[in-house]
């Protein structure tokens, strides 16, 4: 008796997890794996971990303006209720979430070094995420995106300048037009170099530079034109309307191109009738689309006996099945089911058929 002793750093398992391990301990420390050998587990933490590296450059420390927020203040003429730095650090991330909780009002980024700053309005509960999608996810903002990029989140200002309504009440659809209009106020008031915008809620007053036209118009070029024009006539039967064209022409169209399938007599080679299509043959012989394209490729069907006198052209183009037709009463709904089924098995109840394609 030989005694077996499993080899685990031999086994193909552990190969694949000591891989996986190797590549999250490599020189970049990035998690990198096959995703083919991983569990739950695993995969989890390899998204975990690669989520947290993708986040490096929103927390990086850079080299910090030591200037007191007070003085900035007095500078650009700005007043909060109440302010904060630091934002790269948890413990503020926190304190702004719990002190902005079920409130709206307008805030204001400052960035300490450029002194160039961002007024936004926030509605009910929504200050939060203005402020983490302007300095974390980096969105909504562009020219505030790369200025955070490059200077830091450490050397921003995230202040509060008013709650609105006074009352403490939440922002609807009568009071959100109020709080749009002290938006405004405060923008014309601050003149701020980060808003695009020079209104609150829509883009008028913007308007493209020179550099921006000028590309533009080079992506319009003569060229470019007629790909477009040649994608549009691609795409026109993606675009038309469903009664662009007529019940009767989208018919003939179906019948033309269809393909047809023809039922013949084995004995004598003589055409019972033909259906167009795979599945409206289906449906008239109570089988499954897959069973007529194996019947197809064999040439031959098995058909309930009750079908034959049936399968005539008259019959097939004025009505849309065959067992509707046939006196159901002797069988109760789970024979019904099997009696009255077409096969490619040879039953005693059925007869079998030639059903070929496009004599």
């Amino acid at each position: 008796f030989l005694k077996y002793t499993h080899k685990q750093k031999n086994s193909p398992k552990s190969i694949k997890l000591n891989n996986f391990n190797n590549n999250n301990n490599n020189n970049n420390n990035r998690p990198t794996a096959d995703f083919k050998y991983l569990n739950f587990n695993q995969k989890r933490s390899y998204h975990n971990t690669r989520w947290l590296y993708q986040q490096e450059y929103k927390t990086k420390i850079y080299d910090q303006d030591i200037t007191k927020p007070e003085e900035i203040f007095n500078e650009l003429n700005i007043f909060p209720l109440i302010y904060w730095e630091n934002l790269h650090l948890i413990e503020t991330q926190n304190d702004i979430r719990d002190e902005v909780k079920n409130k709206s009002g307008i805030y204001c980024i400052i960035n300490k070094i450029t002194r160039n700053i961002y007024v936004g309005s926030a509605s009910t509960n929504k200050f939060n995420t203005r402020f983490r999608n302007h300095l974390f996810n980096l969105h909504g903002n562009k020219i505030l995106k790369k200025s955070v990029q490059k200077y830091g989140v450490n050397n921003f200002i995230f202040c509060i300048l008013k709650y609105f309504p006074y009352d403490g009440s939440t922002i609807n659809k009568y009071n959100n037009k109020d709080l749009l209009a002290l938006e405004i106020n405060y923008i014309s008031l601050l003149a701020p170099k980060y808003n695009i915008l020079t209104e609150a809620g829509n883009s008028f007053g913007f308007k493209h530079s020179e550099e921006n036209i000028n590309k533009i118009k080079l992506l319009f070029n003569e060229e470019r034109r007629k790909l477009l024009k040649q994608l549009q006539f691609k795409n026109l039967p993606l675009n038309i309307s469903d009664n662009y064209i007529s019940l009767n022409t989208n018919q003939n169209i179906s019948q033309k191109f269809s393909l047809k399938i023809f039922l013949v007599n084995p004995n004598n080679n003589k055409i019972y009738c033909y259906i167009s299509g795979i599945s409206k043959t289906a449906h008239l012989l109570c089988c499954s689309y897959k069973t007529i394209q194996r019947a197809l490729d064999l040439t031959w069907i098995y058909i309930p006996k009750e079908f034959l006198p049936f399968l005539n052209q008259t019959h097939i183009d004025q009505h849309n099945d065959i067992i509707t037709f046939i006196n159901k009463n002797d069988y109760n709904d789970f024979s019904l089911k099997k009696r009255f089924k077409s096969t490619l098995i040879h039953l005693k109840t059925h007869v079998k058929i030639l059903i070929k394609k496009n004599i």
